[in-house]
């Protein structure tokens, strides 16, 4: 029963493969770095009910984050970076990733083209988060109070 797939930092190109979908064993997916293309299934999370790390950055995978994510109970790492990706529906669908909030300890949603206002429940991931990377967005407004509340972010000198 296969439970890892990584074949990050290679030149695999093409849509991101339909076939990781269909195996619900799979406990960590990592294609990072490579060159696929297209978006993904907005069911991903329900037919990978054992994911737990998902790693997609580097490539050219656009879209929404699929709305399954509700279902990806516990998902501890999902990187996206570098992702022309945007949110879409019912941002507080994160709160049910217990594992997530618990034991994240860097996020990073560089260069998305996220737009919008920073909601309020970055505020409240984890008393674990050390790294918060939003760089090259396109959010707007205020700084939600309730970023105060993560007390363990770490400042790097640049």
């Amino acid at each position: 029963m296969l439970k890892i797939i990584t074949v990050a930092a290679n030149r695999l190109s093409g849509t991101f493969p339909p076939c990781f979908y269909n195996m619900s064993s799979l406990i960590l997916i990592s294609t990072a770095e490579n060159r696929f293309s297209g978006s993904l299934q907005s069911n991903m999370f329900q037919t990978l009910p054992n994911i737990q790390s998902f790693e997609i950055r580097g490539n050219q995978i656009f879209g929404s984050i699929p709305t399954s994510i509700e279902n990806a109970s516990i998902l501890t790492l999902f990187d996206i970076w570098w992702k022309p990706f945007c949110w879409t529906g019912s941002k507080s669908r994160v709160g049910k990733l217990q594992d997530l909030y618990f034991k994240l300890q860097i996020l990073s949603l560089t260069a998305n083209n996220f737009g919008g206002c920073l909601p309020k429940f970055v505020g409240n991931l984890s008393s674990e988060l050390s790294y918060l990377y939003l760089g090259g967005n396109e959010i707007s407004g205020e700084v939600p109070a309730e970023l105060g509340n993560l007390v363990t972010l770490t400042l790097e000198p640049l």
